[in-house]
Order: structure tokens, then C-alpha cells, then sequence
């Protein structure tokens, strides 16, 4: 363990570096009942949209529980 940890400090050891591997999903895009798998949330469904004048308001549930997420209207 001591031989590993003086080459990891040395930088004899190489890392690797964090790859995206997903595409970018714009949420607000969806419709109410959509159901897909999200990199961080996993599982979600879209539970309810509400669109105001200034801006909009989603309610996303995953198994962890249920996330209100708003975004202002440009």
C-alpha cells in the first residue's frame, strides 16, 4: 500500500478523467406523465406542469421522493 501511495503522489500512476456519457435533457420540455431515466435523479416521472406568466413549475417525482423544480420565462 505504501509503494502505491508514493507513485500515486509522484504521479507515476495514471488517472482517468470524468467522461460524460449522457446527453443533456431539458426537463421543461416534457409533457405531464412522462416517464425517463435521469443521470442524477434516475428514474423520474413528470407528476405535474403548471405554466405561469413569469415562469414555470414542474413537480418531478423519483424514488427518493418528489422535487419542485421552477424556471423563469425569458
Amino acid at each position: 500500500m505504501e509503494e502505491y501511495l508514493l507513485k500515486l503522489r509522484e504521479y507515476e500512476i495514471s488517472r482517468t478523467g470524468f467522461e460524460k456519457t449522457y446527453q443533456e435533457i431539458d426537463l421543461f420540455s416534457l409533457e405531464k406523465g412522462s416517464v425517463l431515466k435521469h443521470p442524477l435523479l434516475n428514474n423520474i416521472r413528470i407528476k405535474e406542469k403548471k405554466q405561469f406568466t413569469h415562469y414555470t413549475e414542474m413537480i418531478i417525482e423519483s424514488k427518493s421522493g418528489e422535487y419542485k423544480i421552477i424556471r423563469p420565462k425569458k
